[in-house]
């Protein structure tokens, strides 16, 4: 199910349907509570739908100075992404929550380091013809002989974000965009459950009176 459809259902359930404001309001706890359901399914299973990864399919990378990069010594032939790379959600026992960082053909994939310990590796003569990235402030650094665009896959903590990377609308309907039957009830419970507890007003104070001295 698509998460337009989930909203329009849990819109529905609320009779507000053609309540705009409120519609918008549960996209973003469906993107959330979606998030958390794929957290607790990869740490119960290990495994993860592949209906859920995304695909940027080339997104071009661009040579940087180093000093830009919190102070973390890069050394020579380091790019990083030109745009903003969505966040992946992030799983347990995992070094990198990309799936794929590589080449466009899906051919070559890069190896994830940890930033600080490039200064060790870029020393190493075995690793010499290897290319590395990393994650920082939300773009993919990627030191070695890097191609002019690379081809990245994740599960992304927004999907809409990856579509607006491909050049695609919500009207086209992205396969990342559809959530397992199997997670629906469970994020559709989340959320009524999240907003009905909103919609309680507690009670209000008991006015305290205090009675005048006429005296």
């Amino acid at each position: 199910m698509l998460i337009s459809e989930i909203r329009d259902n849990i819109a529905q359930h609320f009779g507000k349907s053609l309540d705009i404001p409120f519609k918008s309001r549960v996209q973003s706890e469906i993107i959330s509570a979606r998030g958390e359901v794929i957290k607790q399914h990869f740490q119960k299973y290990g495994t993860y739908p592949e209906s859920l990864v995304a695909q940027i399919n080339s997104t071009p990378t661009l040579s940087v100075d180093i000093a830009e990069n919190n102070n973390i010594s890069l050394g020579e032939n380091v790019k990083k992404t030109v745009e903003i790379i969505p966040t992946p959600i992030r799983m347990s026992n995992r070094n990198s929550n990309f799936i794929y960082v590589g080449a466009i053909d899906g051919k070559t994939s890069f190896s994830y380091i940890q930033p600080e310990t490039y200064e060790d590796i870029k020393h190493d003569r075995f690793s010499k013809n290897s290319i590395y990235y990393t994650y920082i402030n939300n773009h993919i650094y990627i030191y070695g002989t890097c191609p002019k665009n690379i081809r990245i896959r994740l599960i992304a903590a927004d999907p809409y974000e990856v579509a607006v990377l491909n050049g695609e609308s919500e009207e086209n309907c992205p396969q990342y965009l559809e959530i397992p039957e199997d997670f629906v009830q469970l994020i559709e419970r989340m959320i009524i459950e999240l907003i009905s507890r909103s919609f309680v007003k507690p009670e209000p104070e008991e006015e305290i009176k205090i009675e005048e001295d006429n005296d």
